[in-house]
């Protein structure tokens, strides 16, 4: 009888510590499952924080135009390395960087001719005053001064509507 406890001692002792070792590896697996979704979660959010939040510089209702889904490229008008050795003055002869200043909205793009205003998407209605590399024939690349790199980097390469104005 002795001895018929004794083991029923060490199965009741050896089920106990199963048990605890099963728990605590559960409780192992489920924190780092819950880490690795934190982790996953934390990404995610800072991919968010990173995109655009451009505030609409016109308030255009787009249901109202036909336009064409194209891509939009930013650049710092005035900044050399985005440009030429003439980073003010465009195609057309346009100094960009004072119009700029004065609040104008100024694009590029080979598909219109100069002087042709465009609604693009998420920046506005700009006037065509420059022309892109040739390569770019169905692109618009919006004008950013020279003091909002971060802007025109928040801004960055997207697909927008662009309607063709006048």
């Amino acid at each position: 009888m002795k001895n018929r406890n004794k083991i029923t001692l060490l199965i009741s002792s050896y089920l106990a510590i199963s048990i605890a070792l099963l728990f605590l590896v559960l409780s192992c697996v489920l924190y780092f499952r819950v880490m690795s979704i934190l982790e996953a979660t934390l990404e995610i959010y800072d991919i968010l924080l990173s995109q655009p939040q451009l505030e609409l510089r016109e308030a255009v209702n787009m249901d109202d135009y036909e336009g064409v889904v194209r891509e939009i490229t930013a650049y710092n008008a005035g900044v050399v390395a985005q440009t030429d050795d003439t980073p003010c003055i465009s195609a057309d002869g346009t100094d960009i960087c004072q119009a700029l200043a004065r609040g104008e909205l100024i694009c590029a793009s080979n598909f219109v001719p100069m002087g042709t205003r465009l609604y693009v998407q998420y920046y506005g209605t700009c006037t065509v005053h420059d022309r892109m590399n040739e390569r770019y024939n169905d692109r618009v690349d919006v004008a950013f001064s020279a003091d909002q790199i971060d802007e025109a980097l928040q801004f960055g390469k997207r697909n927008s509507m662009v309607k063709i104005l006048e």
